[in-house]
């Protein structure tokens, strides 16, 4: 199915921005959305789910955005990601079901069409899903949450191991992240249970703790919101919209003026000052966007769309277009409609019309000699591939690393790996690194 971009009136944006509407998706609710490789042939897709019943997956090839149907007659899907969950180099496409099915789906993409399974059907509402890997282990996790708590599924190489996630037992509402939100090396579990929740492995068990939040949250997310090098946790909920920082011993909260209600928070390098900027969407309300100012005091907003778009849903920030400039992708609620926002000055990966974000184009390795683990410092936010060899030059272990949620630090696992010298080889559109690191068993 192709579509004519069609361009939205001015009117009722911010100037800064472009705003066209690239289609519409056959059934209503538009609701969550994502952007990834999803077929794994180097190409973004921007993946949209709507409660009205399917998953549509869109392209943008020789200038025009067309979709497919991926699947249909889902009752009120809300939620989607995409990742290597399987940990054997390949992405995949999981979905989740609010009700009546309440299903966690996951789907492949064999060269020709998309196939599809069960992984397991839930008790009750399934609202968020997460990959990732907090344990450190380098093998990523699908972590499923909803009404019925937080749950972990791995997948053991014939079989999903579910792992229910001790807790308070309340609701998950909407969107979580995994982040390093305490700026300690660490990555933990946030999701939008009440006051904001934080999950941690530590001593190989789960242990969680509340965040400064109120009522109760809708989205969870972890971004270096004031461009100071430090990552917050980013919570929004009835009560209004905070920033935690995490203090060392306590979250510091900022609460942000006229945020209530239901909605989500994003955050994204979308202009060519490379600075990472907020971004909330509000069912009902304006669609904004909130900058650190320059004096370090407050955010100041931005609208970008008002209220009268419906385009308040879940959003998408990166290359859609897959031409490096970063572009905002918006659901219509109301009409299954899929805006495309971009900024008058956009930000393009690579370009030297670009601040930098980092002058440093090197990446760093630790720890090595090494085991079970090594950790990866990027440069940058690109999506990289990486090889791993031996000392006889035979490739034993392929991967990739994405971007999407602006993470510079990732987890791969060794601990197969026989003692000996390896190389890494991590190759982007724009760089490529190589490393030699030691491998003691």
């Amino acid at each position: 199915m192709f579509s004519a971009i069609t361009l939205i009136s001015l009117l009722s944006f911010s100037q800064d921005w472009n705003v066209s509407e690239i289609g519409v998706c056959p059934t209503v609710y538009s609701y969550d959305c994502i952007l990834a490789d999803g077929r794994n042939d180097g190409i973004n897709r921007l993946y949209v789910t709507t409660r009205g019943g399917g998953i549509y997956e869109w392209t943008f090839e020789s200038g025009v955005w067309s979709y497919i149907t991926i699947d249909s007659g889902l009752t009120n899907l809300i939620t989607i990601e995409v990742g290597d969950v399987r940990n054997d180099g390949i992405n995949r496409l999981y979905a989740g079901q609010w009700n009546p099915n309440k299903n966690v789906k996951e789907y492949f993409w064999n060269g020709s069409n998309w196939e599809s399974q069960i992984i397991s059907t839930e008790a009750q509402a399934v609202t968020c899903l997460v990959i990732g890997d907090i344990k450190k282990s380098g093998e990523n996790s699908l972590y499923v949450s909803g009404f019925f708590g937080n749950k972990e599924y791995f997948w053991n190489g014939s079989s999903w191991d579910i792992t229910t996630i001790p807790g308070p037992g309340n609701a998950v509402e909407g969107p979580g992240m995994i982040g390093n939100g305490k700026n300690d090396d660490t990555l933990r579990l946030y999701v939008p249970q009440k006051a904001g929740r934080e999950y941690s492995w530590l001593d190989n068990v789960y242990s969680f703790s509340t965040l400064n939040a109120e009522a109760w949250p809708e989205s969870s997310m972890v971004a270096i919101g004031r461009n100071d090098g430090l990552n917050r946790v980013y919570v929004q909920d009835w009560g209004g919209g905070w920033e935690c920082t995490w203090n060392g011993s306590s979250w510091d909260t900022y609460n942000f003026t006229g945020i209530s209600g239901r909605g989500e928070w994003y955050a994204g390098i979308t202009k060519s000052d490379g600075k990472m900027n907020l971004y909330s969407s509000m069912v009902g309300l304006a669609f904004k966007e909130y900058s650190w100012n320059e004096t370090g005091s407050q955010y100041e907003t931005n609208t970008i769309v008002d209220a009268s778009t419906g385009a308040t849903s879940c959003i998408a920030i990166g290359s859609g277009r897959n031409d490096d400039t970063v572009r905002i992708y918006i659901p219509h609620y109301s009409n299954g409609g899929i805006y495309e926002i971009t900024h008058i000055n956009p930000f393009v990966s690579g370009s030297t019309n670009n601040c930098p974000i980092e002058k440093n184009q090197s990446i760093s390795l630790y720890p090595n000699p090494s085991s079970e683990f090594i950790i990866i410092q990027l440069p940058d936010y690109e999506n990289y591939q990486y090889s791993i060899f031996d000392g006889k030059g035979k490739n034993v272990k392929i991967g990739k690393i994405e971007s999407r949620f602006f993470n510079k630090s990732h987890t791969i696992n060794t601990k197969n790996l026989s003692s000996g010298i390896y190389t890494i080889k991590l190759s982007s559109t724009k760089n490529v690194f190589i490393k030699k690191f030691i491998i003691n068993q």
